[in-house]
């Protein structure tokens, strides 16, 4: 008995799942938590260079990185898990590049 082979199907329909859509009233609070977001980074990479120095330089950077994540959390309500992660690691890496130039 030969068997013949089978075409590959395609599939009939190709699912295309979006990022959480941004309502046009959260966009302004979503701006507010990334600056929230940016100005907490900043404060944080502020503290690692000697603005404070010892246990208070540490409970400078928890309070930073804490601040952080609350802003972060508020995203996850505005926009999904994975779009406030995909936006808190932009705004990392803006933060991180503009330091560098």
């Amino acid at each position: 008995m030969s068997r013949k082979k089978r075409k590959k199907q395609k599939p009939l329909v190709q699912l295309v799942l979006p990022t959480h859509p941004m309502p046009q009233g959260n966009q302004s609070e979503v701006g507010r938590l990334l600056r929230q977001i940016n100005q907490e980074y900043q404060s944080a990479q502020w503290g690692l260079s000697g603005l404070a120095y010892g246990v208070s330089q540490h409970a400078f950077i928890t309070a930073r990185m804490e601040g952080m994540e609350r802003a972060r959390e508020q995203l996850v309500e505005l926009v999904g898990p994975d779009e406030s992660t995909r936006l808190v690691v932009e705004q990392m890496n803006k933060s991180d590049e503009a330091k560098e130039s």
